[in-house]
């Protein structure tokens, strides 16, 4: 199981599969318009599409440069027709893989913690955690979001009598 840990944040991944060129296009309707899906993700192994709310990692090259997170499963966000990628980071997959670069998926090996006794998921967190610290070249979110000011309710027990 090959695994990457990101460099400032720690968060670590699994690689779970490629992005490489369709031996058959898809063909599709998108706003009106015919066009063609040429990439698919070849996954690891099939039932990797049916992994619950994650956070994902593209890398071109072993360099990470994108993240995410998705709510539903892997395969209502990243995939159309079987294996065939449809997501809004498509344009820039596709230029690297016909550039002949190799393109990498990976999920966040650990998207759970423990509160009042049960597991919950924390992907969207982390997203948000590793925006503040990364700077992945695809993310337009790499700005650290100034807290100045910003309290929690904690910080107000004493007012409101706790």
């Amino acid at each position: 199981m090959e695994t990457i840990t990101l460099e400032n944040s720690k968060y670590e991944f699994v690689k779970v599969g490629q992005f490489v060129k369709s031996k058959a296009p898809l063909k599709v309707r998108f706003e009106g318009k015919d066009d063609e899906v040429t990439i698919e993700l070849q996954l690891y192994h099939e039932d990797i599409k049916k992994v619950g709310e994650c956070v994902y990692l593209v890398t071109v090259d072993g360099v990470p440069m994108y993240v995410g997170e998705y709510s539903r499963t892997l395969e209502s966000r990243w995939l159309r027709s079987g294996n065939y990628i449809w997501h809004n980071k498509d344009l820039l997959i596709i230029e690297e893989v016909n550039s002949g670069k190799r393109v990498d998926f990976y999920l966040a090996k650990n998207v759970y913690v423990m509160i009042n006794g049960r597991e919950i998921n924390i992907s969207k967190s982390i997203e948000h955690d590793i925006l503040q610290v990364e700077h992945l070249p695809w993310n337009k979110r790499n700005k650290a979001v100034d807290v100045a000011g910003v309290m929690r309710i904690s910080d107000l027990e004493d007012l409101l009598g706790g």
